[in-house]
């Protein structure tokens, strides 16, 4: 593989990249450092890395060249990493954003079969997006679509977040093509085949682009005069969203957006008393007779038996947390509940345990008054909240979905 400004001719039996002459650069010649051959493709990567901090783009991207070519069999990862970096280069750089998608193209269809190759799928509908050409832009989550679900499924968080942004990308250009109502299809098909979507913070990386996903599809079916439809996947947005301030500001104004649009003002103030310390218990939350949306159950089931731990081996932090997010999507609390107490028990200095049974907890009381419970009782200030959901919930079938809106 080599990137230049030239020529390319491409020979296919052996997937070579052959490149014209280049042209003289006004800079310092790419060399790579030292004593890579003692070194393993990712040690070796790490050092040119080091090595290119502060170096001019062309000077990085030969280097990069150089190295990919240097290794003719490069680990797939850093093979993905360094054709991405190269493509970054060209577009965030040089502004040669024609090369870019040259490049991303390429490592597509290189890398066709592994996971990580959403992420120059990602670069492709971004790239396609900044030269104003949506049609194109539009099309790239059809034409990778088994691509996007298997490096989302990777159970890799920053896969996950390049499968949500291209969906993004292609929403993005459904909107400036002006046929906003496609995305809608897209973002419930994205919802079914990968349900750990279901939390928003999953949906982005840290706050960025996080919950975009319910602020997209939302305001669509609103849009679309499929109010119920909204106002249910509001509600799971509020169910299933991480037990954080902002996370569940985001959540919150979802449905403020639906019950707003609705004009349905008393529902607004009922649902806010509703959180309060000390609420009345007979205050009905107007929630409660809002059902979820009907997911598939095949991919929901495949994904449960996917993230289940072998009996033995170590237990995985983000497995388990995909694993509640599916059970919640079921009303499966009583499961839900045991798998965030398991977490807490495997590490209890790490917070992750707590903040998942806190949000088990928001997702079956539909408010916040027993999680707070709960992180009061940690700090011994109030009863373990624990024992009774149990109870309530032990050996209790999930909430049926009949008349939920599907998708």
């Amino acid at each position: 593989m080599r990137f230049t400004s030239g020529l390319i001719l491409v020979l296919g039996i052996s997937g070579t990249l052959l490149f014209a002459p280049r042209l003289a650069w006004a800079q310092p010649p790419a060399a790579l450092p030292a004593g890579l051959d003692t070194l393993d493709d990712w040690a070796a990567y790490d050092r040119v890395e080091k090595q290119l901090k502060g170096a001019a783009p062309q000077v990085a991207i030969d280097t990069y060249t150089k190295f990919y070519e240097s290794r003719p069999k490069l680990v797939p990862l850093v093979g993905i990493k360094v054709t991405a970096n190269i493509a970054d280069l060209y577009s965030d750089k040089l502004k040669n954003y024609e090369k870019a998608l040259e490049i991303a193209d390429w490592g597509i269809k290189k890398y066709a079969d592994e996971p990580a190759v959403v992420w120059l799928i990602q670069k492709k509908s971004q790239t396609l997006n900044t030269l104003k050409r949506p049609e194109e832009a539009a099309k790239v989550w059809e034409d990778n679509w088994n691509s996007i679900v298997r490096g989302a499924t990777h159970s890799e968080d920053w896969l996950v977040m390049y499968a949500s942004i291209t969906l993004r990308d292609a929403n993005d250009a459904y909107d400036a093509l002006g046929q906003s109502e496609k995305a809608i299809p897209m973002l419930l098909k994205a919802f079914s085949a990968m349900p750990f979507l279901l939390d928003d913070k999953a949906q982005g990386q840290g706050n960025w682009k996080s919950g975009w996903m319910y602020n997209a599809l939302i305001p669509k079916l609103l849009k679309a005069n499929r109010g119920d439809e909204a106002l249910s996947w509001a509600k799971m947005h509020y169910a299933l969203c991480s037990f954080d301030k902002d996370c569940i500001a985001r959540a919150n104004t979802s449905l403020g957006r639906v019950w707003g649009e609705q004009e349905a003002y008393p529902s607004i103030r009922l649902f806010a008393q509703a959180q309060e310390e000390g609420a009345d218990p007979a205050l009905k939350n107007p929630l409660s007779g809002v059902k979820l949306p009907v997911l598939d159950e095949k991919p929901l089931k495949e994904h449960i038996a996917r993230l289940k731990t072998t009996p033995g081996s170590a237990l995985s932090a983000g497995k388990v947390k995909e694993q509640i997010t599916l059970l919640l999507a079921q009303s499966d609390f009583g499961a839900a509940m045991t798998q965030a107490r398991l977490l807490l028990k495997d590490k209890p200095e790490n917070p992750e345990g707590a903040l998942q049974i806190c949000r088990v907890f928001k997702a079956a009381d539909l408010n916040t008054r027993r999680a707070n419970q709960f992180l009061l009782y940690l700090e011994g200030k109030a009863e373990n909240p624990i024992p009774a959901f149990v109870k309530e919930h032990e050996a209790k079938p999930a909430a049926p979905a009949t008349d939920a809106p599907k998708t």
